[in-house]
């Protein structure tokens, strides 16, 4: 039979205990002594209670799992293994080199932080190679490691999102171009709405475009294009505002290819249609070897119905732009379904004299009043009492 010792404490000559026991309480040392476990010794069975302070709680656990608590005796996270620190206050974890250069970590009941001191970045890698970064003004930039001091997000790539809203009393949304030797069409950017709806007429892409572009060599004027994708065969519907120091704006239209200019109205105001150079104020072009006029000309309409009278007034320079002109004026009258006719009457009007007219054709159908004459300046048409009239006119100034 093997021999037992039974002792609650073993101590050293000079009594103090070296091992003592109470409750199932085994103490190794005492006070300020020094525990040490030869190398190459094995402690097993061995359970951490943690790593007491010299105080009455444990500052460090250390889990049998390997997650390790700060503050706490129950370090548990959701995932993982990890380090865990807990404090009534704020927590801290501080990473920081042999000087004053550090990093923290804090985390309170108001907020979680990152903090930088003496100002230095932060920077965020993958695979080695920097991804972001915060620099000392709070200026971000993401694939870029210097972030323009003038912008506080800077992107170098393309960004995807499912909205962008601009909010400010004074919102503004600026697209600035760096290229700073512009030539011809170089484009100084563009807003473009995309589908990606294969049936579409032309299948998914872009759809409509609102771009600026430079008009000449050295980027000293500019035009701004509004084109919408139209059909199948890759047409285009577009509105073309300046340019070329033209001060224009153009309309154009085609089903297959580029859009062709239908209408222009001029930086003086002329208006032309199937031509980029009207000489009138208002000039239709069908086209063909025809020799365009010259001087200014006009067409005015009073496009709506009058009242049914028997005297219809038209004072024609409420509507012409000067007092010195001659032109054409047709007058239209129906009644209902059964009257109806046409005027065609020639007019001068100069300087300081009355308007003079003269009736160059009429053509009358169940009407058995339709003529004209002047008062002054006034154009009087007589028709049958039950008559309306509208009218047209044109003329050169």
């Amino acid at each position: 039979m093997a021999s037992i010792l039974k002792v609650d404490t073993i101590q050293d000559q000079a009594g103090n205990n070296i091992i003592s026991e109470n409750a199932n309480v085994i103490t190794i040392g005492a006070s300020g002594d020094t525990i040490t476990v030869p190398a190459g010794a094995t402690v097993s069975g061995f359970t951490s209670a943690g790593i007491d302070d010299n105080a009455t709680s444990t500052a460090i656990t250390i889990q049998s799992d390997g997650d390790v608590g700060i503050g706490t005796t129950n370090p548990t996270f959701s995932s993982g293994k990890g380090l865990r620190i807990e404090n009534s206050g704020t927590a801290t974890l501080r990473l920081q080199d042999a000087g004053v250069h550090g990093f923290e970590i804090r985390a309170s009941s108001t907020e979680a932080e990152f903090s930088s001191a003496n100002a230095k970045p932060f920077t965020f890698d993958t695979g080695g190679s920097e991804r972001m970064r915060i620099d000392s003004s709070g200026n971000v930039g993401i694939g870029t490691s210097s972030p323009s001091a003038s912008y506080k997000l800077d992107v170098s790539g393309a960004i995807r999102g499912t909205a962008l809203r601009v909010y400010d009393t004074t919102p503004s949304l600026i697209i600035h171009s760096s290229n700073s030797a512009l030539g011809t069409n170089d484009s100084i950017g563009q807003l473009t709405f995309n589908t990606s709806d294969s049936t579409t007429p032309g299948g998914g892409g872009i759809v409509s475009t609102i771009e600026t572009y430079s008009t000449t060599t050295n980027g000293s004027d500019y035009a701004l294009k509004i084109s919408k994708r139209e059909g199948s065969g890759g047409g285009e519907c577009s509105i073309n505002m300046g340019g070329a120091s033209t001060g224009a704006i153009s309309f154009g239209t085609n089903t297959s290819g580029n859009a062709t200019t239908r209408m222009t109205i001029a930086k003086d105001g002329k208006v032309g249609i199937n031509t980029t150079s009207p000489y009138g104020k208002f000039e239709v072009h069908s086209g063909g070897g025809g020799t365009n006029y010259t001087g200014s000309s006009a067409i005015k309409s009073g496009v709506t119905w009058g009242s049914e009278a028997s005297s219809h007034t038209i004072d024609l320079w409420n509507y012409n732009e000067a007092d010195n002109t001659s032109g054409m004026l047709l007058v239209h009258a129906k009644a209902d379904s059964s009257k109806c006719g046409t005027l065609m009457l020639l007019f001068t009007k100069r300087v300081g004299q009355t308007v003079k007219i003269t009736t160059v054709s009429s053509k009358l159908d169940g009407m058995s009043t339709f003529s004209a004459s002047t008062s002054a300046n006034d154009i009087i048409i007589s028709t049958d009492s039950d008559c309306a009239i509208c009218w047209q006119s044109y003329y050169g100034v």
